[in-house]
């Protein structure tokens, strides 16, 4: 089901598409089915959020508009989720294993629901009911082939799962995350890639779960933040947004879909060059400057502006200084360029787009 709603929020976001990437699956007319499966971390709980909340918010806010999250279920375990203003379904089930998800899909297909794209985040209840990882880890792969019998070109991606609180639970799904890490790549299609998205680095079983288990806040918008940088190639091409917080005041620059794990300069500047693919001068630096002067750039200017994209392409920073009151109602002027990291070559840029303070 497709959600449409107007948004009133203090941040406002530009996209600028660049010029580097086909994307995996361009997004076209039809919009782009993404299922999310897995148990209750996907299902979600009344009074929560949910990460997919999060996700379906940041996929619109960051030019993604074209997808439509799918399934028989909707909403949350219980009751209603914590914010109703997104698309809702899903195949997440309070207490499922990955068998019972598998013996579940011929219901879900019979009714029209085949995903181009599919989010899998599955194996806790695998574990905590003491089934081996051996044979959980080949039951996430069963549930691979079960929805490639009716969407043999669908897009895979899937999760290393978060951690759990408890010693035993936790060290049995980080074996989980091995095992799947290092058998996907055998099955792997060229029309059917298998992405895997690493929810377990980072994640704090302390600070970002509510029980033990199912995450808060803070771990619902880290796991959306993982599942964004990597969807984000099976949807466009590289791109770079912008967002202006009049709350803060502050500027925040997001690379998604660039080339994995090469440097990038991100030059936003309040000259009106840009507007036509020129680098002028302006409050960040950016400068009239040829290609070979733009590479010193990386090692010029720091963190939102400069660095290295992560292993999907993509990259996060805010610049800690509010935009000054002489420039609130200008426009700002922003293009990313990919350089290589090795060689310092470079690798591509885009077409400019500019976001007003005010």
């Amino acid at each position: 089901m497709q959600y449409r709603a107007s948004k009133v929020s203090p941040v406002l976001v530009v996209c600028t598409t660049l010029l580097l990437l086909g994307s995996v699956t361009a997004q076209g007319t039809a919009p782009v089915k993404i299922m999310s499966l897995g148990d209750s971390i996907t299902e979600g709980q009344t009074g929560h959020a949910g990460w997919r909340y999060w996700l379906w918010n940041e996929l619109q806010a960051n030019g993604y508009s074209n997808v439509d999250f799918i399934g028989s279920q909707a909403g949350a375990f219980l009751g209603p989720p914590l914010y109703a203003n997104y698309d809702q379904d899903h195949e997440g089930y309070w207490g499922a294993r990955v068998d019972q998800l598998i013996q579940h899909m011929p219901s879900v297909f019979g009714r029209g629901h085949v995903p181009d794209i599919a989010l899998i985040h599955v194996g806790h209840n695998d574990i905590i009911q003491s089934q081996s990882v051996v044979v959980t880890a080949g039951e996430i792969l069963s549930l691979i082939s079960e929805i490639r019998s009716v969407n043999r070109d669908c897009k895979f991606f899937v999760a290393k799962v978060i951690p759990t609180f408890d010693p035993w639970a936790a060290a049995n799904l980080q074996l989980l995350n091995a095992l799947i890490e290092a058998w996907s790549p055998s099955y792997a299609l060229p029309t059917s890639p298998i992405v895997i998205v690493d929810q377990a680095t980072g994640f704090d079983p302390i600070a970002d779960l509510y029980d033990g288990v199912h995450p808060n806040e803070f771990g619902e918008k880290k796991m959306s933040e993982k599942w964004l940088r990597a969807l984000a190639p099976a949807l466009g091409s590289f791109k770079v947004t912008l967002s202006y917080d009049q709350t803060t005041g502050f500027i925040s620059a997001r690379n998604l879909a660039g080339p994995p794990n090469e440097d990038y300069v991100s030059v936003i500047t309040t000259d009106p060059a840009n507007a036509n693919g020129g680098l002028g001068t302006g409050w960040f630096g950016g400068l009239h400057i040829p290609w070979s002067g733009l590479v010193a750039q990386v090692t010029a200017f720091g963190n939102p502006f400069t660095g290295q994209l992560d292993a999907h392409g993509a990259s996060f920073g805010t610049h800690m200084s509010p935009v000054p009151p002489g420039l609130i109602g200008v426009p700002f002027y922003a293009v990313s360029v990919a350089i290589g990291h090795r060689t310092g070559a470079l690798l591509g840029f885009g077409s400019p787009a500019s976001v007003t303070a005010q």
